[in-house]
């Protein structure tokens, strides 16, 4: 009886665990940020383009600055959502680009702060950040639905 017991309470530890990993995996959110100089509407596939290299100008020909929030969990996050990469097989292909001059490594801050004043002073750029509700610079916060 108490075999069966203890064997009751091991799977409502884990079946809980696993239910509530879910849940905080699935409400995590991240948000896409720009400077206010970026008009224009902006999608999910722009994002991907954006951060792989491989769209360089805004609509209005000037030339992306994007940012990377260098937050292990954030990144792997952003990465799986937007870029369908890892951050391992992402660092890869960013050195990759680079050792065939066909980029440069991007720019990345683990300081959401750094992140944040880098957008508001840098004409034209883009970051990623977790959502902060008390986020209050003067950036557009972009609404990908």
């Amino acid at each position: 009886m108490k075999k069966k017991y203890s064997i009751c309470i091991i799977m409502i530890i884990i079946i809980s665990y696993l239910i509530l990993n879910a849940y905080c995996n699935e409400n995590k959110k991240i948000i896409i940020i720009t400077n206010k100089s970026v008009n224009g509407k902006i999608d999910q596939l722009d994002i991907k383009n954006i951060y792989l290299g491989k769209k360089t100008k805004w609509d209005d020909e000037t030339k992306i600055v994007f940012y990377i929030y260098d937050d292990e969990k954030s990144l792997e996050f952003f990465l799986k959502k937007f870029i369908g990469k890892n951050v391992h097989q992402y660092k890869k292909y960013w050195k990759k680009k680079v050792f065939t001059g066909k980029g440069r490594m991007p720019k990345s801050s683990n300081s959401i702060d750094d992140i944040v004043n880098l957008v508001d002073k840098t004409e034209a750029s883009i970051a990623f950040i977790p959502y902060d509700p008390l986020l209050d610079k003067n950036i557009q916060v972009i609404d990908l639905k």
